[in-house]
């Protein structure tokens, strides 16, 4: 049997679909490696005290689940410049590779080049060369949805086999210990398993709750190994129930923010609308669906920041792409309430396009550098560098008080033990201001790094005080994290001369 016109024409567009989806992924590959990327202490400082011996959660104050630090370990001995560097972009290309992937199974390689379209959009508006825990959650993410939908519909899930049950699991446990916000999508994820109407469905719920444990366990043990399974579980689960950080550290967006965020979201409306109207069987596949867009849009609250949503980018390209598909089709219908439905859902989609556009020429024109992308504080740090260097023996701890907790590992000095970042919410939190100042005290380093501003404030703090009797001013510095940023002037002090300190 020769193949239809119509088949031939499908073809062809699904080639054309493929090749140009792979121009968008490589092309966006290569900007991201042309941008500004930005990196904070959390996945530059700590993977690099880790490398050198020191134990998370009993030498170092941190409220995340392990896992991405720990990744970022081998990353901790060269240059950050590069290494760092790299993983942004590796991340930015599997991002838009799973995007594409997950999306032609769900609804063909038309839709999938539309998803990487508005994932390369959305990842740049969503400060994807911020480097930070969401960006690996939404690869974790994505991995487990490419595992739930089916290869036939967009709509309709088959039952799946149990090594995938055991696989989710896997997943869903290493999407908590890179970030516990994935213990949001665990009780939808477990209802897929459980009340999705599969035959065998306890061997599906047994496999993907061992699967789940799995990951959990072997972490559990590293750090009864290292004696701080107890400092584990405060700082990662108690620490986040009880502690102030909600109120504390919470951040709302400014009202400029807003339209952009009701624009992120309306994929999701999408996607209620063409389930609406198609009156898809599977319901429970909605329900995972829902748990993991719940999750990936959790981290945002309570301390807004946009890179918080980049879990959340790549689940709603998908979703958008793959409702603008079906609302297309629906757009043919001869039923007037579907027509004038997908219609106006249509119109929403162009609009959720439309704004990620506006975002990523606004976000590329501020980060993307023609030149050379500059690693943080490389351009002013060496005086300051050298002048500690010169003042403090080598391999000798210094200590940083109200700056950038970056600084210690630009300038290749570890802090006292034990470091805590020098936040309100965490210093507070089971004592540790009361050990971090101790430390600092048995320590007693040459060098004292405090801002300018502080200093010349003559402030009357308990700790200021303590630092003034014990420490004189030596040079002053001018520093600058990254380009555009204001700069910082930094007071290098040293011991004290004293007799009576």
């Amino acid at each position: 049997m020769k193949p239809t016109a119509k088949k031939l024409t499908s073809v062809h567009h699904s080639r054309l679909a493929n090749v140009a989806a792979g121009c968008v992924i490589v092309g966006g590959t290569l900007l991201a490696w042309g941008s500004q990327y930005y990196v904070d202490y959390e996945v530059s400082l700590l993977p690099w005290l880790i490398e050198k011996g020191w134990v998370l959660y009993r030498d170092i104050a941190d409220q995340h689940t392990p896992l991405f630090t720990a990744l970022l370990v081998p990353f901790g001995a060269g240059d950050t410049s590069i290494p760092l560097q790299m993983v942004v972009v590796g991340l930015h290309f599997l991002t838009l590779l799973l995007v594409y992937l997950v999306t032609i199974r769900m609804a063909g390689a038309v839709a999938g080049l539309g998803a990487v379209i508005l994932a390369e959009l959305w990842t740049v508006a969503m400060e994807g060369t911020h480097l930070w825990y969401d960006g690996v959650l939404g690869l974790v993410y994505m991995a487990m949805l490419l595992l739930l939908v089916n290869k036939r519909s967009p709509l309709a899930n088959k039952a799946p086999r149990l090594g995938t049950a055991i696989i989710a699991g896997l997943l869903l446990g290493i999407g908590i210990l890179i970030k516990q916000h994935a213990t949001a999508a665990l009780p939808f994820i477990a209802l897929f398993w459980w009340a999705g109407g599969y035959a065998g469905w306890r061997s599906h719920l047994g496999l993907f709750a061992a699967g789940l444990s799995a990951p959990l366990a072997i972490f559990s043990l590293v750090f009864a190994a290292q004696g701080a399974l107890g400092e584990a579980w405060y700082w990662t689960v108690v620490y986040n129930i009880t502690g102030n950080y909600m109120q504390a550290a919470a951040m709302l967006p400014a009202y400029s923010e807003w339209p952009v965020l009701v624009a992120l979201f309306i994929p999701l409306a999408l996607w209620a609308l063409t389930w609406r109207i198609h009156k898809a069987r599977d319901n429970w596949l909605a329900m995972a669906l829902f748990g993991l867009v719940l999750a990936a849009s959790l981290p945002a609250v309570p301390r807004y920041a946009r890179f918080h949503f980049q879990a959340l980018v790549p689940l709603a390209a998908v979703l958008g792409a793959v409702a603008a598909a079906c609302l297309y089709e629906s757009a043919k219908s001869f039923m007037p309430w579907r027509k004038v439905a997908s219609q106006l859902g249509l119109g929403l989609f162009g609009l959720y396009m439309l704004v990620g556009l506006a975002q990523w020429i606004e976000g590329l024109s501020f980060n993307f550098r023609p030149g050379a992308v500059v690693a943080p504080y490389a351009t002013s740090i060496e005086p300051l560098r050298a002048w500690v260097d010169a003042n403090t023996p080598p391999r000798s701890p210094v200590f940083i008080y109200g700056l950038d907790s970056m600084l210690y590992r630009v300038l290749e000095r570890e802090p006292t033990r034990p470091f805590s970042p020098q936040l309100p919410w965490v210093l507070d939190a089971d004592n540790t201001e009361e050990r971090w100042w101790f430390g600092f005290m048995q320590a007693h380093p040459a060098v004292v790094l405090v801002p300018a501003q502080a200093w010349d404030a003559n402030s009357t703090g308990s700790r200021e005080m303590q630092l003034r009797g014990q420490y004189r001013e030596g040079m002053r510095f001018n520093i600058l994290n990254y380009p555009g940023a204001r700069p910082i002037e930094v007071v290098g002090l040293l011991q004290s001369n004293d007799p009576q300190r």
